[in-house]
């Protein structure tokens, strides 16, 4: 029974460690984005952005001018990433992630490129 008991707590241990691991790309990311406006030619589309991953879930927040939004999505095993509502998407590697931003409206900012890179 004993023998039992100590199997069961191993086995609970080892699963509970594997399940709290931390992923490939865990931790806090800030970055910016650049590039023009389609619509006006101009740099307006300057901005920033902070986000954390825990277990590929990344959450954060875009400042673009006075405008702030929050933003979420999933990164996969291979570190490719889009929102859940497809305003970013990219790659991430190693400590460092290049992808596209699409304005909700489809015009002003569409395409502009979006860079991070892990907090130390």
């Amino acid at each position: 029974m004993k023998i039992a008991f100590a199997i069961l707590g191993v086995s609970t241990l080892l699963f509970s460690h594997a399940a709290f691991a931390g992923n490939a790309f865990d931790g806090n990311w800030d970055g910016e984005m650049s590039g023009r406006s389609a619509r006006i030619g101009v740099d307006v589309c300057a901005g920033s952005f902070k986000a954390t991953a825990t277990n590929n879930n990344l959450v954060g927040r875009g400042q673009i001018g006075s405008i702030g939004f929050p933003f979420a999505g999933t990164i996969a095993d291979d570190g490719s990433f889009s929102t859940k509502t497809g305003l970013i998407k990219g790659q991430f590697k190693d400590n460092s992630f290049s992808g596209t931003y699409t304005s909700p409206s489809g015009s002003s900012c569409t395409g502009s490129v979006v860079t991070l890179d892990r907090s130390k």
